[in-house]
This record gives C-alpha cells, structure tokens and sequence, in this order.
C-alpha cells in the first residue's frame, strides 16, 4: 500500500478489525512519506472462514489517514511435507506394490555411486533436513544393491484439500538409472480422488546413463480446487531389470 498523501514524517501503520486468529504485519514500518508498505496478513488454522472489513491506519503525530479493505479468510487446506516428521505417508497403501527390492522408504538416503559410469544415482543429500522418500534409503554392499528392482513401489499420502483457489504442487524429486532403463520405468506422482487417480507428473527411463540430481517439479492443481484427495507417488522397474533410483522431497501443496 502507498504511504497516504500529507505525510511530512514517518507514518507508523496499523490494522483493525481483523477477525480473531488473524494477523496483519507491515514492512517497513514506520514507512517514509513518500515510500510504500507491505502488508502480510497471516491467520491461524482456527481463524474464522468469511470475508472481513478491515481498516488500515496511518498515524504521524496529530496526523491521520485510514483506508479500507478487505481480508478473505478460506477453510483450512493445503499440504506440505518435508518427510522430517511422520505425517502419515502409506507404502503400498493398495496392497499390489510387485517391488522385491528397493521399495519406498522414509530416512537419510546413503549415496551410491555407479563404478561403470562414475556417476552418483542415489542422492546422499535431501532438499532439506536429512530425510526424503527414497527407494532403497542404505547404499547396500554395491551400488545396485538396494536398487528397485521387481516392479512398482508406491507411496501414498494422508488425505488433504486442496485450496480452493490458485492451487499448485510443488517437490523436489531425482531419479538415475543405467543404460538398460527402457520408457517402461519411470517416476509418476498421481491426484487420488475417491476412487479416481489421475497422472499429473511423468518421468520415463530410456537407454542412457542417468545420474541423480535434484530437480523441481510444479503441477497445477485447479482441477481438484476444493476437493479431499491424497497424493500417490510410485516409481517401477518395469520390464526387463535395471538399475533405477528415486527420490522425492519438500511437497506441498498451496
């Protein structure tokens, strides 16, 4: 917001109004005549949902000026995991996982190294913290030891809703393999809704080295706005066996 006209000193902002559960801070603030401000309004889970008059003042000694506006307070939604705490992640929540090895795990990853292509396939870092969802988390004897192996492993999340408005996931997630990955593997994250999953992020092998890097990953959510789902990560080696890692860290959902 825009200092207010007439000003000759420093103007100190304030807010009233705000329903209970709910907060206004300004930056900076005082603010030089001038100059302008920002204001974040945070609320609380319990806050009340609806939209709120609020009055916005500026004071500079006898010197006042007030605006109004509005504060649109939503239901409680949205999703974020940094995998640091249980938050309720299921592996094999269906029951039909194939994996023999390297199945979903939630903990610290241990690097492995490819001694054929000398490149790192799982990540001994995370994105933040020290865990992340990680297929196969101990580097094992060798490096393809604790690979996935055998098929599909999955990972499922707590249910959540998702805001009604504006609504994006974002991860972090890597994924490596050898040169005898084929299209068949691959890294896929779905919307469950009810009984309907729906693919909004798809990442397939193919016949090269691939080393692990962690990469960003932003989906656009507005076909869910409103609604209860549960994410669904799952990664196959699918086909004939190869080496293939996988990691996912910092979901959310906002």
């Amino acid at each position: 917001m825009s200092a207010a006209n007439g000003f000759s000193s420093a103007v100190t902002l304030s807010a009233s109004g705000l329903p209970a559960g709910v907060r206004a801070a300004f930056s900076p603030n005082p603010v030089a005549p001038g100059s302008s401000a920002t204001m974040t309004v945070t609320a609380d889970a319990a806050a009340t949902a609806g939209t709120h008059a609020v009055t916005v003042t500026g004071t500079a000694g006898a010197l006042t000026r007030s605006a109004q506006a509005q504060v649109v307070v939503g239901d409680a939604a949205g999703f974020a995991d940094d995998f640091e705490v249980n938050r309720g992640w299921v592996v094999n929540a269906a029951g039909t996982d194939t994996a023999s090895s390297g199945q979903f795990a939630v903990g610290d990853p241990e690097q492995t190294t490819s001694t054929y292509s000398n490149q790192v396939k799982q990540l001994g870092t995370t994105t933040s913290g020290v865990a992340c969802l990680v297929t196969g988390r101990a580097a094992g004897t060798a490096y393809g030891a604790n690979d996935l192996d055998g098929g599909v492993t999955s990972a499922r999340s707590p249910l959540f809703r998702v805001p009604a408005t504006a609504s994006k996931l974002t991860f972090s997630y890597s994924y490596a393999h050898g040169d005898n990955a084929t299209s068949a593997d691959y890294l896929r994250v779905k919307v469950v809704d009810g009984s309907t999953a729906t693919t909004v992020f798809d990442q397939r092998g193919s016949a090269v080295e691939r080393a692990g890097q962690w990469q960003q990953a932003t989906v656009d959510l507005a076909a869910f706005a409103g609604k209860d789902v549960r994410l669904l990560v799952e990664t196959a080696d699918a086909d004939t066996a190869s080496l293939w890692e996988a990691q996912v860290d910092d979901v959310r959902v906002s």
